[in-house]
């Protein structure tokens, strides 16, 4: 199960520390890692992001955190039900749980000293003797053992005959108030606690191997995306499978690539970059590379995975133009009516490109290379077109790294590299002259 969980401690959203998530005693899952949610209501707010494992639905997860460098807990709160495959919160809106620190600092929670005496010593009290009158009778075998959780794992061995006595606490539904103390009972009287172990605890056996990792990272980062890449690990199939060991338990590191899926308005811009942009694979680089200028970064979380509607894109995917297409593009540009014409002849499918081209096919950088000033240096008229759609655009779909629509237009002309852009195939070249209309949309 996939959890994304804000920590606040006394009120405040944790930025730093360790958490660990547990079913009864044994820990399920762990993470040190903090990430910061990118948009939305609560962008800016850190989150631990890591899985969860259970022996099946329905366990009762609980969470614990302890600040760096410190070996005392915070019990969180509220717990999880493990679901199969199932998710704790998401990136956009992380789950948030709460502890509190102790009053001393440290960033845990402990159970507080037993109080101390004049000299120094630790003070213990006795239980309670019995009412007047009455049969004292010794504590039962339930009570005993309830006894020994409690005064080990709970708030010890005075604390706990108080509870009796007051009939408190989980300890009063086995133990009858003021019971006689047995010799079992005595025996902790004087019990320390040991210190609980540092975080991380040592790895489960079968982690996943450094190799296995190293791939998960390429298929996550240059692939599908994390849901896809764990699927093809459980099920030994890709390069994954001919790494890992399909049963292997996720490193901290490979966890961390669990962005949360593409959002519906990531999954629309998606599909058309492939269905009228370069095609799946450069649009599936361009959704892993979180380029400034990119539309797809306007619109989509960086690294998200891609939805089930994304990756059903990859048969549709445009292949590349064809050599003969290519040559004719070329002989077209440069005896022909220009760039942007040809461009317009081979997706209408005119002759005598739509003799050798496919009209959907996708550009050669060679093809695109061949775009070319008018004249005078400025802008085609199809490049400024292409910019005007390209300004109203984002407007509505604000770049994610702050820059203007009208900025981050330009950057497309002028520092984007990719030869595939929707306004370098109409045919913007580098550092072209603004037209009127393009300064009337964008006053420099």
């Amino acid at each position: 199960m996939s959890v994304k969980i804000a920590v606040v401690i006394d009120g405040v959203n944790v930025a730093g520390g360790q958490i660990a998530a547990f079913v009864g005693s044994q820990q399920r899952g762990f993470s040190s890692t903090l990430a910061s949610v990118p948009f939305g209501a609560n962008v800016g707010k850190k989150y631990f992001s890591f899985q969860v494992w259970a022996d099946g639905a329905g366990e009762s997860i609980s969470f614990e955190y302890a600040a760096a460098g410190s070996s005392s807990y915070s019990v969180l709160s509220p717990e999880a039900t493990f679901v199969v495959d199932g998710s704790f919160g998401t990136v956009p809106a992380p789950q948030t749980l709460t502890g509190t620190a102790p009053a001393g600092g440290g960033g845990g929670v402990s159970s507080p000293p037993p109080p101390t005496g004049a000299g120094g010593g630790s003070v213990v009290s006795p239980p309670p003797p019995a009412p007047p009158g009455s049969t004292p009778e010794p504590c039962s075998d339930e009570c005993e053992a309830e006894f020994a959780v409690c005064a080990t794992e709970g708030p010890g061995y005075a604390t706990c005959w108080q509870e009796i006595a007051n009939s408190q606490g989980r300890i009063a539904s086995f133990c009858k108030p003021r019971c006689v103390e047995t010799a079992n009972m005595l025996t902790y009287k004087d019990y320390v606690a040991p210190s609980p172990p540092p975080f991380p605890p040592p790895a489960p056996p079968g982690t996943c191997t450094s190799d296995c990792e190293n791939e998960f990272g390429v298929c996550c980062t240059e692939g599908p995306g994390y849901t896809v890449c764990v699927d093809e690990l459980r099920n030994g199939q890709g390069p994954l499978g001919g790494i890992c060991t399909k049963t292997c338990t996720l490193t901290s590191k490979m966890r961390a690539h669990d962005h949360g899926k593409c959002l519906s308005a990531c999954e629309k811009e998606f599909t058309l970059c492939v269905t009228e942009g370069p095609g799946y694979d450069a649009c599936l680089s361009e959704l892993n590379g979180n380029a400034a200028d990119s539309r797809l970064t306007a619109a989509c979380a960086n690294g998200c995975t891609p939805t089930a509607a994304m990756l059903g894109l990859q048969s549709s995917s445009k292949s590349a133009c064809t050599t003969a297409c290519a040559n004719e593009f070329e002989n077209c540009v440069q005896h022909g009516p220009g760039y942007a014409d040809c461009v317009t002849e081979l997706r209408e499918g005119k002759k005598p490109l739509g003799d050798v081209c496919d009209q959907q096919c996708q550009f050669t950088a060679s093809m695109t290379a061949l775009a070319s000033n008018p004249a005078d240096g400025s802008c085609t008229n199809a490049c400024a077109d292409e910019f005007l759609n390209c300004v109203e655009y984002k407007t509505n779909n604000p770049p994610a790294n702050g820059d203007s629509a009208c900025a981050s237009c330009t950057k497309e002309i002028n520092d984007n590299p990719q030869p595939n852009t929707p306004l370098k195939e109409v045919g913007c070249v580098q550092n072209c002259g603004f037209t009127a209309k393009m300064t009337n949309k964008c006053p420099a």
